[in-house]
């Protein structure tokens, strides 16, 4: 099926009121899909047709019988239509690509061993420019940088949504959620967090940030990460965030110390530990004159 016959075929079977956010996502899937080595057109036909029973209806209440779809086994109805969907898809207008037909099935509770065009698509449906909602501009900066990072938020915002709404949480959306988290700190190594924590220092504006490689020198830690702020307020906002991103990221926080202060805020993430200056105590204390011989100290620029 060409471009323009999926085009076609799209504006026929979405509900009314869906066109906006069909294109809106099309355009993030398309734009995901490049940027992560999937195929365009692959994206954009999982995109176009993963709303087409959104809001069921007399379209899907006729397929429903012959789909092989239970309804029983969709308590909350809201999690129908993407099953229902790529059983559509496959039965009825014969696309048999299966990462295709997975990306739309799952595209509502996402899954454990997400592919990347399924994590693609459940981004680009909870992120596309048309989405307005607190957050959601994190999500699409986090969809750019760390495509894994964007889904396990996305799941746990929706599971914060439902707990407010006394509402239960779809089994599938908790084993994902269990699942990336298991991945993620399976691959989080004392390097790749000493990297992570310098890298939301500078996003936060952080100055001067250096990483230092100790673990031949000290058992106390790997890698200690230095940052440094111009003002208290300033140095404490660092820490915050540091703090939420690497909570996120699964890492372990141990202690902090000297938060109240706000002039030398210690976060000691086991064989990270990440030291956030007032600029003065920076100068004075001089740890790089401490712990660096100078071949295993790097200036992080971004």
């Amino acid at each position: 099926m060409d471009h323009d016959s999926r085009m076609a075929l799209a504006q026929e079977l979405l509900p009314p009121g869906r066109e906006s956010h069909t294109a809106g996502v099309v355009k993030m899937a398309a734009e995901l899909a490049q940027r992560y080595g999937v195929d365009v057109d692959r994206a954009e036909t999982a995109a176009l047709f993963h709303d087409i029973f959104r809001y069921l209806g007399e379209r899907a209440e006729a397929f429903l019988p012959e789909s092989g779809i239970k309804p029983e086994d969709y308590p909350n109805a809201n999690l129908l239509h993407g099953p229902l969907a790529a059983a559509y898809l496959q039965q009825k207008l014969g696309i048999t690509d299966r990462e295709v037909l997975d990306a739309v099935w799952y595209h509502t509770t996402g899954r454990p061993g997400m592919g990347l065009l399924e994590k693609i698509l459940f981004v680009a449906d909870k992120c596309e420019e048309g989405r307005r909602y607190p957050g959601v501009e994190t999500l699409r900066e986090a969809a750019r940088q760390d495509l894994d990072q964007c889904v396990l938020l996305i799941l746990r915002q929706s599971m914060a949504h439902l707990k407010e709404k006394g509402e239960a949480a779809d089994p599938m959306t908790e084993a994902a959620i269990r699942y990336l988290e298991k991945r993620r700190n399976e691959g989080l190594t004392s390097e790749n967090m000493a990297q992570y924590a310098a890298r939301v220092l500078y996003d936060r504006k952080g100055e001067d940030i250096d990483i230092i490689h100790v673990a031949d020198m000290t058992i106390i830690a790997d890698y200690l990460v230095l940052a440094t702020g111009n003002t208290t307020v300033q140095v404490k906002a660092l820490c915050d965030e540091l703090m939420e991103k690497m909570e996120e990221a699964g890492a372990k926080r141990f202690r902090v110390e000297g938060y109240g202060p706000g002039r030398w805020i210690v976060c000691d993430y086991g064989d990270v530990l990440v030291h956030i200056f007032h600029r003065e105590e920076r100068e004075f204390y001089n740890l790089e004159r401490l712990w660096s011989d100078g071949a295993n100290l790097r200036h992080y620029e971004g």
